[in-house]
């Protein structure tokens, strides 16, 4: 994947739900799609931070979904993984999710990962898998924070966090505000955007 396959993944991403949703009742699919700015921090403080933007569309059928994030932000990589620059970030992959009460829900998923690394002017592509479980706890109907843990062996093996808050402000529109934290990858992306769900 590249950037050029970013639209035609939202394209495809919304022309399923509206599919999906004009046989099915509204309540058993539901879609959403946010834009963040976006700042890769290497833990080692000499390297400079990279900046960007992250795509992430998630369509869900009941309690099944398939999700994609895309990242640009171009950074040098500390921890095991130094050297070079990596850019172009993407993830697709899928979940499930098993509601344990009204404000409370767990899930677990598997993602295909795949980034652009740049060593001495050479473009080279890694790919690996990235398995996590987490919860979602919604204490107000507009507010709602998840929490997920994850392993994976894109370049090297590495255990990742990923935190989410997200605020609805009127339907659809929702801020969201997204930390993902990569152990030997030295790595802290911080993320904070606005999006729609439907």
């Amino acid at each position: 994947m590249n950037a050029r396959m970013c639209l035609p993944v939202v394209t495809m991403l919304c022309s399923v739900a509206a599919y999906a949703q004009s046989g099915s009742t509204p309540t058993d699919w539901w879609y959403e799609l946010d834009m963040s700015y976006s700042e890769a921090n290497p833990d080692y403080k000499p390297f400079p931070n990279g900046e960007g933007e992250t795509l992430h569309g998630r369509l869900g059928w009941k309690n099944w979904q398939g999700f994609v994030r895309y990242a640009n932000a171009e950074f040098q990589p500390s921890g095991e993984v130094a050297g070079g620059t990596i850019k172009d970030w993407w993830a697709v992959g899928a979940a499930y999710r098993y509601e344990l009460s009204s404000d409370w829900v767990v899930r677990a998923g598997v993602s295909i990962q795949e980034l652009t690394r740049v060593i001495n002017g050479n473009e080279d592509t890694e790919n690996g898998h990235e398995f996590a479980v987490g919860t979602l706890w919604q204490p107000l109907e507009s507010l709602r924070f998840g929490l997920d843990v994850g392993v994976m062996d894109v370049v090297i093996d590495d255990w990742s966090l990923h935190f989410e808050a997200r605020y609805q402000i009127q339907k659809p529109v929702y801020l969201v505000a997204r930390l993902r934290d990569y152990a030997d990858f030295d790595l802290t992306y911080y993320e904070a955007g606005l999006g729609l769900a439907f």
